[in-house]
């Protein structure tokens, strides 16, 4: 089985790829459909992940805790597989018929039901994708490879195909193709693993998960109502440009997040395994480290969105975005928020089924959420849809510290959190600074980075953080090792 460490790396390069790859064509997109086209997309697109979500349930995460618990026996990780498989099938029949309901009912989807029809095709695909198996047993060098490769040829296909706003269509069906067009290998390599003839289907019992899995089902429907229905109130509210804004500065903080969240997803396993087999001290030990690595790694992100908000926006999207620039900047806290309370709620307390506590932590950010959002789309439009999401993101976090403290072997804060605050303002001030008379976006940014990177890891080093000075010298160690052996 392999490390922590190369499973938290193979996770990272599939995740971050998932996200930087549609970065790096952003600019390009962004030139083509213009915020109408954008916001269009990712107005039905949120629409349909209401849908996955009610066709999966909680089925995502609970399958990777099911299968992590018994993949060691192979007929019961086949038996386990097949019924989750069974399940989900049968609810993916529901979903379409919720589909076919909106595309009649909906005047706002009939205006371009092609475009639905296509992003629709996502409900299909994550159902049959089975992610939650190979996250479960592990096996994240085939995810990494191959979505690297699906990711390419998505590109490839944007590209060659979508060229002006009238190929809105076949953007459409790029964002598929990118998004969950590797789930048929998935599929397709899953018979590597499961055999169902060596199942009776008289012993399969698909209905015996539905109720642990209605439980983070709750969890994903109340989650959801601050990270997907605000996008989808702003485009009732207000109109498809104010969606293009808000979208695109959720963009950027969501490839920075991977950073932190795919450390999470590829401990999920490991710590169910952990406290399946007993070893709690290490289940302890896990979680606290993950919270430092997260408190290290987004305090400066938070600070750096903040100061290079313009340039990035500008960079990223062209001048037709400036409205973005505020946008960005009110959503950067949700860096280190969302990281800490995806830590607290997936990483420590689903493993032990305490699933509860985060429903209820959820369910105060989502009535809060939403009436906030009520409050201030109307005046503030995409500015007021981050204030709201940050608000709610912050209640959620608090939620589960004060509910969740008697399950949560983490302790809240230390000298080394208050260095990283100390060094992440050292930062900000360094780099605003250093690039204060560059006129050039690309390279004002490019020093901003520079400067800021340098700035950040040079003050935790002369302030002696015994978080970072441990991994330095674990890493100097195993390079000396590696050039010893050469």
């Amino acid at each position: 089985m392999a490390s922590v460490k190369t499973n938290y790396g193979l996770n990272l390069v599939n995740t971050m790829s998932g996200v930087l790859f549609p970065l790096l064509v952003f600019p390009y997109v962004s030139r083509v459909m213009l915020p109408e086209g954008m916001g269009l997309v990712n107005f039905y697109a949120s629409i349909i992940q209401y849908v996955i979500m009610l066709t999966a349930l909680g089925i995502p995460l609970y399958a990777i805790r099911e299968t992590a618990k018994v993949r060691d026996d192979a007929d019961k990780l086949n038996k386990v597989s097949l019924e989750i498989l069974s399940l989900h099938a049968l609810l993916t029949v529901v979903g379409y018929f919720v589909l076919f309901i909106l595309c009649l009912s909906v005047d706002k989807i009939q205006e371009n039901l092609a475009l639905f029809l296509i992003l629709s095709t996502n409900v299909f695909f994550t159902a049959i994708g089975c992610e939650w198996f190979y996250q479960g047993i592990e096996n994240f060098k085939y995810v990494t490879i191959r979505g690297l490769i699906v990711k390419v040829v998505a590109i490839a296909f944007l590209f060659i195909f979508v060229h002006d706003r009238s190929d809105l269509l076949l953007y459409g069906l790029y964002t598929v193709i990118g998004s969950v067009g590797g789930n048929l290998f998935n599929f397709f390599k899953l018979r590597q693993y499961i055999d169902p003839h060596r199942v009776k289907l008289s012993t399969l019992h698909p209905f015996r998960h539905l109720r642990p899995v209605l439980k983070i089902f709750i969890l994903y429907v109340i989650i959801s109502i601050y990270s997907q229905l605000d996008i989808v109130m702003l485009g009732f509210m207000k109109d498809a440009s104010s969606v293009g804004y808000f979208t695109a500065a959720l963009k950027v903080c969501t490839v920075l997040m991977g950073i932190t969240t795919t450390l999470v997803s590829s401990l999920i396993p490991r710590m169910s395994n952990l406290l399946e087999i007993g070893q709690r001290k290490r289940f302890d030990e896990l979680a606290q480290k993950t919270v430092d690595f997260a408190f290290t790694i987004c305090t400066p992100i938070v600070f750096f969105l903040i100061l290079e908000a313009p340039c990035i926006i500008n960079i990223l999207c062209g001048d037709s975005f400036e409205p973005a620039i505020r946008t960005m900047q009110l959503l950067a806290p949700q860096m280190l928020v969302i990281s800490i309370a995806f830590i607290l709620g997936s990483q420590i307390l689903l493993p032990q089924g305490r699933e509860k506590i985060f429903i209820w932590a959820a369910v105060w950010g989502a009535v809060l959420s939403l009436c906030l959002n009520l409050v201030l789309i109307p005046r503030y439009a995409q500015d007021g849809t981050a204030i709201g999401t940050v608000v709610a993101q912050i209640a959620v976090l608090a939620g589960l510290m004060v509910m969740g403290r008697k399950y949560l072997p983490v302790r809240y804060w230390s000298k080394h959190y208050a260095v990283c605050i100390v060094s992440s303002v050292v930062m900000f001030i360094a780099a605003g600074f250093a690039q204060r008379e560059v006129d050039n976006v690309v390279f004002r940014l490019s020093v901003g980075c520079t400067v800021a990177f340098l700035s950040y890891f040079l003050c935790l080093f002369l302030l002696r953080d015994a978080f970072f000075i441990t991994y330095m010298n674990e890493f100097k160690s195993k390079l000396v090792t590696k050039l010893k052996l050469k």
